[in-house]
C-alpha cells in the first residue's frame, strides 16, 4: 500500500508533526523571548517597507555606528518571516505558524533522503529522530532562528545526494547555502565543507558543479549579501572582543583560554540540567554515526550516506572549534548551535537502527557483544527522555520568566504614554524590548548609556523623545550629582513622571 501511494508516509508525517505540536504548544502564541522581538520587528519592516534596519538600540552601538543600523543578526529569518507577513497577515502567532510549516518541510526533506540514501523506513526512523530530538519541538514554538536553520540544511542535504552533478546542483547549492547564511553566519561551514566532498569523492563533473557552487555564491555575496553586511549593530559577542583584539598572540591566547572556559562550563554542569543532558545524547547519536561510517565505508550501496555523513561530520567539527574557542557554550548558546547538524546526523543514525547494527544478532556474536549493544540503547532511550523533559521545562521555565519581564517592562512604559498622551518615536527603557513589538514602529534603545557623555554622543546620533531611569542607574546619579536636581536630565529633557524607582523624562522641545 505505502509502495503504491508514498503520499501516505507524507500525510502520516504531516499528522504526527502536527499532534506533537499541539501536545507541547503554549497556552498563547506570543513573543516570550528578547530575541524574537528583534526578528519580528526587523521582519516587519521588511514586509511594510522593505527597510532592513533595526528597531531595537544598544547605547554602545549607537556610539560606535551610528544610527540607523542594521540588527547584529543577518536578516535570513526575518526575511521568510517577512514572506509569512504576506500570507497571514501582520501578527505575532505569524512567526510560530511559518515555523510549524517550516518544521514539517523539514520532516519532509529528512524522509526523503533517507528514502534516496537507504529505504523509506531510513526516512521514516530519521525523520523520528529529528522530531524526537530535545530542543526541535520547544524552539520550534519560538520565533527564533534553529527551525528554519533546521529545514535549510535538510534540504542542502536531500540537494546533495538527490541531484546529479552539474551546474544546475551548484546553482541550487549556492543559494540554499547562502540562505542558510544569512539565518545563522556560522553555516557557512556548508560551502567549503561541500566543495571538500567534491575532492574527496571524485565523480562526473564535480569540476563544472564546484564552478557554478562558487559562481553563484559569489556572485550573490557581492551583490546582496555584502550589503547586510554593512552597517551593523555592534553587539559585544565573545567572538567580537577575541576578533578586535590586536596581535595574532593575544588572540590565540584568548581562544585557548575560552576552551578551558568552555570545557569547565560543561563539565561542572549539573547533570540533571538539559545542557548536558542533550549534549550527551547527541555524543550518543554521533557515536552511532562513527559506528555506521566504518561498516558502511565500503559498500557501494551506501556511498550516499557516506558523503552525507562526510559532510555533516566535517561541517559538525568546523562549528564546534568555532564555539569552544569564540564563544561561550553556556546559557544554550553552544546547545542550540550544534543542534544544526541533527537533520544531516538521523538519516545515518537511522541507517544504523534499521540496518547495521540488527544484523550483529544475525551472525555469531558473544553475549557480551549483545549485552553491550541493548545497553547502548537502552542508555540513549534513558538519555533522550531526561534531555526531552529537561529541555523542555528548562526552555519553558525561561521563556516564561522572560515574557514576564517583557511585559511588566512594556506595561510601565505604556501607563506614562497613555497618561501623558505621548507619542514617541524614539524611547530609553532599560531592557524593554517588547515595546517596538506593541507600539510599532517606536523604535527602543534598550541598554542605558553609561554617562552624561555617552548621553550627548547619542543624542547627537538620534532623538530621544522619551527615557526611563531607575534611581539606582549610574546615568540618574551622575545626572543629580552634576546638577543637584532630578527635574531636569542633562538639561535637555524634562521630568514628567515618577513610578516607584522610575524617572521620566521628556525631551524638551
Amino acid at each position: 500500500m505505502i509502495r503504491r501511494n508514498p503520499w501516505i508516509v507524507y500525510l502520516s508525517l504531516s499528522v504526527l508533526t502536527i499532534i506533537l505540536l499541539c501536545l507541547t504548544c503554549p497556552t498563547a502564541l506570543k513573543l516570550r523571548w528578547n530575541d524574537e522581538t528583534l526578528y519580528y520587528t526587523v521582519a516587519r519592516n521588511i514586509f511594510e517597507e522593505f527597510n532592513f534596519y533595526s528597531n531595537h538600540y544598544l547605547s554602545e552601538s549607537l556610539i560606535q555606528v551610528g544610527y540607523p543600523t542594521k540588527d547584529t543578526h543577518l536578516p535570513g529569518y526575518p526575511l521568510i518571516l517577512s514572506l509569512g507577513f504576506g500570507l497571514f497577515g501582520v501578527s505575532e502567532k505569524t512567526p510560530f505558524l511559518v515555523n510549524y510549516i517550516l518544521s514539517v518541510v523539514t520532516v519532509f526533506a529528512i524522509y526523503r533522503t533517507g528514502e534516496i540514501v537507504a529505504s523509506r523506513k531510513v526516512g521514516i526512523i530519521a525523520s523520528l529522530i529529528y522530531l524526537f530530538y530535545p530542543t526541535t519541538l520547544i524552539l520550534t514554538h519560538s520565533a527564533m532562528t534553529e527551525t528554519a536553520a533546521s529545514a535549510v540544511i535538510a534540504i542542502i542535504g536531500l540537494l546533495f545526494v538527490s541531484m546529479r552533478n552539474g551546474i544546475p546542483k551548484g546553482l541550487l547549492l549556492a543559494a540554499s547555502i547562502g540562505l542558510a547564511y544569512l539565518i545563522k553566519p556560522f553555516l557557512l561551514i556548508f560551502l567549503p565543507v561541500i566543495l571538500v566532498s567534491f575532492l574527496i569523492f571524485r565523480s562526473s563533473k564535480r569540476v563544472s558543479t564546484s564552478l557554478s557552487l562558487l559562481s553563484m555564491f559569489g556572485f550573490l555575496f557581492v551583490t546582496i549579501f555584502h550589503a547586510f553586511l554593512q552597517n551593523r549593530e555592534f553587539y559585544p559577542y565573545e567572538a567580537t572582543t577575541i576578533l578586535a583584539t590586536p596581535g595574532l598572540f593575544d588572540k590565540l591566547n584568548l581562544m585557548f583560554a575560552n576552551i578551558g572556559h568552555n570545557c569547565q562550563r560543561l563539565f561542572f554542569m549539573p547533570w540533571r540540567s538539559g545542557e548536558k543532558l542533550t549534549t550527551l545524547y547527541l555524543s550518543g547519536l554521533w557515536a552511532i554515526a562513527i559506528g555506521v561510517f566504518f561498516k558502511i565505508k565500503s559498500n557501494h550501496c551506501y556511498s550516499k550516506a557516506v558523503r552525507l555523513l562526510t559532510i555533516a561530520s566535517l561541517s559538525f567539527l568546523g562549528v564546534l572549534v568555532a564555539i569552544f574557542t569564540l564563544y561561550n557554550y553556556s546559557a544554550w548558546r553552544g546547545t542550540r548551535a550544534l543542534s544544526f547538524v541533527v537533520p544531516l546526523l538521523a538519516v545515518v543514525v537511522a541507517i544504523g537502527l534499521d540496518r547495521i547494527y540488527p544484523k550483529l544478532f544475525r551472525v555469531q556474536t558473544t553475549k557480551f557483544q549483545r549485552i553491550s549493544i541493548w545497553l547502548t540503547w537502552v542508555v540513549l532511550l534513558f538519555l533522550l527522555l531526561l534531555s526531552n523533559r529537561a529541555t523542555f521545562n528548562q526552555l519553558r521555565t525561561s521563556q516564561i520568566r522572560q515574557y514576564s519581564a517583557l511585559q511588566t517592562a512594556n506595561a510601565r512604559l505604556e501607563r506614562i504614554v497613555e497618561t501623558h498622551k505621548l507619542q514617541p518615536r524614539v524611547v530609553m527603557s532599560s531592557g524593554n524590548f517588547y515595546y517596538a513589538v506593541d507600539r510599532y514602529p517606536t523604535q527602543v534603545i534598550w541598554t542605558l548609556p553609561h554617562s552624561l557623555d555617552d548621553l550627548k554622543a547619542i543624542k547627537n546620533r538620534v532623538s530621544v523623545d522619551l527615557i526611563e531611569l531607575r534611581s539606582n542607574s549610574n546615568l540618574f546619579r551622575e545626572n543629580q550629582h552634576k546638577y543637584g536636581t532630578i527635574e531636569a536630565l542633562d538639561g535637555t529633557h524634562q521630568l514628567i513622571d515618577r513610578q516607584d524607582d522610575f524617572y521620566y523624562y521628556v525631551r524638551t522641545p
